[in-house]
């Protein structure tokens, strides 16, 4: 911005505020900066020095009813009378991706938001309503994985592929893939935020309806897709789900869940994916021994199993003599084996493999820790 008639420009950052460090729900401050022209800011602060940095508060300090923070600019104006000083800033208004779905003044009636500067040039107050700022609809995805073995979690990734360029991330860029982990046991953790098991969709678009489709995974059919509506400030009934399909996995057709969202509203589906069950025919065995450097059998030691193809992960534990066996595998899969131990190490890493038939005979040598027998 160019101010006519003002000396030279110069900038000083804003100081984050510590509290909202401490409150949002990840991530910082976006970073901003006061500009002046004819003068320098010498420092920012919660005293007229503007010596410390920090802001001056009023307000709950968690900022859950009316707040304000702020803080004293100390200047020094250039030596020319007749040269104005001019100090400008800007601000922005953080969405619920930031601070939670109850956490915002989406609900609040009339001017909500105000900048006001005090001292100098008097009492000047800038407000915006309520109704001037547009609130995203929230679309969220979570993920709920059901192993054959009745195991509520899946630590592999599902992917998804929304079909508009309406389901936008926090930085309002459409997103056109994502994945997601079911790691949760529980399927009632929070809505928004979840790390792993959810990914939510920032919704601009209140007029046409956003679609969501499931990738295929090989290994899992879909056996459930739910959607809900929860109160994001501006009360139920903005939501019109329009469609949900369960899909089949031979031949692949994508479940999927569309909807069509007011602004503010928030939406959370559901897709419930089940393993598929073991095959009955063609199953072979695996099987190998656990031995230390001298050729004695480890027992107690943990061997992992990991099927590349379908994601599946078996356990077993080497006996007195070091021995471990694995059945029902399928044939013509690509596998993986590890041992694990507190008391040894095993640095010839993992062995891979594609199993055409029973496997006999594998040796994993172990090498005794620190302390270890």
């Amino acid at each position: 911005m160019v101010v006519n008639g003002c000396g030279a420009v110069s900038t000083f950052p804003i100081p984050p505020d510590p509290r909202v460090t401490a409150l949002r729900n990840g991530g910082q401050q976006p970073a901003g900066v006061l500009t002046i022209w004819g003068g320098v800011i010498n420092s920012v602060g919660s005293d007229a020095a503007g010596t410390n940095g920090l802001y001056a508060y009023t307000g709950p300090a968690d900022y859950s009813g009316t707040s304000q923070a702020g803080f004293f600019i100390n200047f020094t104006a250039d030596n020319d009378v007749d040269t104005p000083v001019v100090i400008s800033w800007s601000g922005h208004i953080s969405s619920r991706l930031d601070w939670g779905l109850t956490n915002t003044a989406i609900g609040i009636q009339g001017s909500s938001y105000h900048m006001r500067l005090l001292g100098g040039g008097g009492n000047t107050d800038r407000s915006m309503s309520v109704a001037g700022v547009i609130f995203p609809g929230l679309f969220s995805v979570r993920k709920w994985a059901i192993q054959r073995n009745g195991t509520l979690t899946f630590n592999q990734p599902f992917g998804f592929n929304p079909t508009t360029n309406n389901f936008l991330d926090a930085n309002n860029v459409p997103v056109t893939s994502f994945s997601i982990i079911d790691s949760n046991a529980d399927p009632n953790f929070a809505l928004y935020p979840s790390p792993n098991d959810s990914f939510a969709g920032k919704i601009l678009d209140f007029t046409n309806p956003i679609t969501v489709n499931e990738a295929q995974k090989a290994g899992w059919s879909t056996s459930d897709v739910s959607c809900e509506e929860f109160d994001g400030g501006l009360g139920l009934g903005r939501a019109i789900f329009s469609g949900i399909t369960i899909g089949t996995a031979v031949p692949f057709t994508p479940a999927s869940a569309s909807a069509t969202l007011q602004e503010g509203a928030v939406v959370r589906c559901t897709f419930t994916n089940q393993q598929a069950a073991a095959p009955t025919a063609a199953e072979v065995s695996v099987d190998g021994r656990v031995v230390s450097t001298l050729g004695r059998g480890l027992s107690g030691v943990s061997v992992k199993l990991y099927n590349a193809n379908t994601g599946e992960t078996l356990m077993a534990t080497t006996n007195s003599f070091g021995y471990f066996r694995f059945f029902g595998l399928e044939i013509g899969d690509l596998y993986s084996l590890r041992a694990t131990s507190k008391l040894y190490s095993f640095p010839d890493g993992e062995v891979s493999f594609n199993l055409n038939d029973n496997l006999s005979g594998i040796t994993i040598i172990g090498y005794g820790r620190s302390g270890g027998r």
